[in-house]
């Protein structure tokens, strides 16, 4: 697979014939839930047909097929498209329906991350650190609890506080920020291996999958399954008290902020 008319090639006929295939040795193998390891089918639907899929040796590419929802101005779009990764050289994602290729983005590097560890390749580093996601669940709670108590409840610092995972329920309302916010040091390698091992459970994947990924690839996943924090804030700034808010804002940007990727090594707060 070394030319993108080859890789376009591939990824029209998986569309045509809606199965996940490889190259190996240049012939095309039909890839199945048989190469996954467990019955674990049933999960993975938005990562497409490789999650979990181990493939043979000597594999120069994997391609697949994915029915995605894409925006198209103001409203979204259902469509149908092909995500062809491989070994070596840049992934190509092809909407056929639109009749235009369309190149990854960080929204989509989940999908090349399963092609990557399908053919057992690692994945790019993370590129967020794991209070991302804390923060991110964070703000969900907030919201939930905002919509909850109804318009025009007076919704106090302490309250929103306390719905931080690794605040615990002794929040300080005087200082900015969940004072264990800033202690959080757990990384994600100990995280991914935490829910690879069950003693931490994520709703979207089975410690099996969690096995399977690498640390890049489990810390994309797991950010692409919580909302995205900015039209959350954007909202909250409507809905709760001005100074409310701004505690809140303080907390996601404290002066001494988190590097991303790694951390120091810890033994962290639960989720």
């Amino acid at each position: 697979m070394t030319t993108s008319k080859e890789m376009i090639d591939l990824g029209e006929a998986v569309i045509q014939t809606d199965e996940a295939v490889a190259i190996v040795a240049g012939r095309h193998l039909v890839l199945s839930s048989s190469d996954r390891p467990g019955n674990t089918a049933s999960f993975f639907s938005d990562y497409g047909p490789l999650v979990g899929v181990v493939c043979p040796p000597g594999t120069t590419a994997v391609a697949y097929p994915l029915d995605v929802s894409v925006r198209a101005r103001s409203a979204s779009q259902s469509t149908l498209i092909a995500v062809v990764v491989p070994r070596m050289g840049r992934s190509l994602i092809i909407d056929r329906l639109a009749n235009r290729q369309l190149h990854p983005t960080t929204d989509v590097a989940p999908l090349i991350d399963v092609g990557r560890r399908a053919m057992r390749l690692a994945t790019p580093p993370p590129g967020s650190h794991p209070i991302d996601l804390l923060d991110r669940i964070w703000l969900d709670r907030v919201m939930t609890t905002v919509l909850h108590a109804g318009l025009g409840a007076d919704i106090k610092w302490p309250v929103v506080a306390a719905l931080h995972p690794v605040c615990g329920s002794r929040p300080q309302p005087s200082h900015p920020t969940p004072t264990a916010r800033t202690q959080f040091r757990v990384r994600w390698c100990e995280l991914r291996a935490m829910v690879a091992g069950s003693s931490l459970r994520w709703p979207s994947m089975t410690p099996e999958i969690a096995q399977w990924l690498d640390t890049g690839s489990f810390s994309r996943w797991c950010i692409a399954d919580t909302p995205e924090p900015t039209p959350i804030l954007t909202d909250l700034e409507e809905l709760l008290d001005p100074s409310v808010h701004r505690q809140i804002e303080a907390c996601l940007h404290p002066d001494a902020g988190l590097e991303k990727g790694a951390s120091d090594s810890g033994n962290g707060g639960q989720l």
